[in-house]
């Protein structure tokens, strides 16, 4: 190789399905609904193999507010708006 980083591909998953379009680091779901509740991986997958990151269950206590989930760490920008585990 010529010194550059080897390239990581990711995928989001929501109860053991793929989400589409969710090829990020991060996952953001916007305004949640309950619907947005449920258990969410990520896949990373480099050169040699995938690795599965550890779930994390997500209640909606409040629609409309933001979470941003990276990797096994979980944000929510309005803090009563959702809880995890």
């Amino acid at each position: 190789l010529s010194g550059s980083s080897p390239t990581l591909m990711y995928q989001w998953f929501k109860d053991n399905e793929p989400i589409s379009g969710a090829t990020s680091q991060f996952y953001t779901i916007n305004s949640a609904t309950d619907e947005s509740a449920g258990a969410y991986h990520q896949e990373v997958t480099g050169v040699c193999n995938t690795a599965r990151g550890q779930a994390i269950v997500v209640t909606v206590n409040n629609p409309d507010a933001t979470i941003t989930i990276s990797g096994t760490t979980l944000s929510v920008t309005e803090v009563a708006g959702a809880s995890y585990r």
